[in-house]
């Protein structure tokens, strides 16, 4: 999976706009606050230069507007699951070591 931050904010830019315009449809998101919402991702996207940035500014905009807290918990969620793979490969390549030193 792509990590670059480049990718994650297309994603999560991607996610925005569709949570937008389904809170928009479904009434949780009134046109005013959509339209100010839209704003704030517009000029705080692209100043985002990693992913915590990126989290942190997904978090406040779900802190603002709940309609979304999908998106924040989706890319928070990927992020854990990332953290972990890579522990994961970290203990799988020690254990590697640990029984080729114990074979030899």
């Amino acid at each position: 999976m792509d990590t670059s931050i480049a990718y994650l904010k297309k994603r999560a830019s991607e996610f925005l706009f569709d949570a937008l315009i389904t809170s928009l449809d479904n009434g949780e998101l009134s046109l005013e606050d959509s339209r100010h919402s839209a704003r704030k991702i517009d000029l705080h996207m692209d100043q985002i230069e990693s992913q915590e940035e990126l989290l942190v500014f997904l978090h406040s905009l779900d802190q603002k507007y709940p309609a979304y807290r999908p998106v924040y918990l989706k890319l928070k969620e990927e992020e854990v699951l990332n953290e972990d793979k890579i522990k994961l490969e970290s203990v799988q390549q020690r254990l590697k070591q640990l029984t080729n030193n114990y074979a030899n």
